[in-house]
């Protein structure tokens, strides 16, 4: 006669076999709860039986979102396991979409609410940069509108923001290749244009004056004294005085002025290139002028 595995005594009428033992059925018991099995189905673990709810709440990994045992499918992530259902956005408790997860602190987010919590704002507007042209100054972070409105150069001719290559010609103005050719230059060097020398006027020779200059040009001998005898009392105070000897006047025309001075190229032009941390600092990208 068989004896029971539980109580080591004979079995002498209906017995359990499991675990490849016989068992009297009272002595067939859960490992854990201790109470008995019967015909219930039970897990093991090192040779002992137990309840099926037993065995889970004592093995089974545990749902990090709701901390009970997980008996079916379940998610790995962030090092932990969870039920499916359970792993969500820690901010909208939605699950998570096909663009997966973020984490932060040990929490997951979906992207939405990643952005809105922890994304990069611009220090002008405030609003979300994510994944837009951003640049840095300063320590702080702009998107690239606001950062050219605040520390970007415009073009004195078209108005735009210059992002790229520019000119900034002798007196300071800065402007664009683009907008500066087919413009007529005067003789100062500016390119003759509405925005930046207000226009300008035609001259008999051809050549036109921009209006910056017409205001301060000289067309006749009578215009040209009162500057002859600011230039003598310039001289005199220099140690040059002449004293009541006349001085001659004629007026010279551009090409003569031109023959009469050392000959420079490009106008006197600097190339400068924008660049996005410091476009008021630029570093030089070319020199246009050199004394022949």
């Amino acid at each position: 006669m068989p004896t029971c595995h539980g109580c080591n005594r004979t079995i002498t009428g209906r017995y359990i076999t499991a675990l490849d033992h016989p068992w009297h059925a009272d002595c067939f018991r859960c490992a854990g709860c201790g109470r008995a099995i019967g015909q219930e189905s039970f897990y093991t673990r090192d040779d002992r039986p137990y309840h099926t709810s037993c065995y889970h709440q004592r093995f089974s990994p545990r749902c990090a979102g709701c901390e009970q045992p997980i008996t079916g499918a379940y998610t790995t992530a962030l090092g932990k396991t969870w039920h499916t259902e359970h792993f969500v956005c820690a901010r909208c408790g939605r699950p998570f979409s096909a663009d997966g997860f973020y984490e932060r602190d040990g929490k997951a987010y979906c992207k939405h609410d990643y952005d809105e919590l922890f994304g990069m704002r611009c220090a002008a507007g405030g609003e979300l940069i994510g994944q837009r042209r951003n640049f840095e100054k300063d320590g702080k972070v702009y998107c690239e509108d606001h950062y050219w409105q605040l520390f970007g150069k415009r073009c004195a001719i078209g108005g735009e923001y210059l992002k790229g290559e520019y000119v900034v010609n002798g007196w300071g103005d800065t402007y664009c290749r683009p907008h500066a050719q087919g413009l007529a230059t005067c003789c100062c060097h500016r390119p003759i244009c509405p925005s930046l020398t207000g226009g300008g006027v035609p001259l008999n020779d051809g050549r036109s004056m921009c209006q910056r200059c017409r205001r301060t040009a000289i067309d006749t001998m009578g215009q040209g004294q009162p500057v002859l005898a600011q230039v003598r009392r310039w001289m005199a105070g220099l140690g040059l005085d002449i004293g009541p000897v006349a001085t001659p006047l004629r007026l010279a025309d551009q090409n003569e002025r031109s023959d009469a001075l050392p000959k420079r190229t490009a106008n006197n032009l600097r190339v400068w290139r924008a660049t996005r941390r410091e476009p008021e600092m630029a570093r030089w990208s070319s020199v246009a002028w050199k004394p022949s």
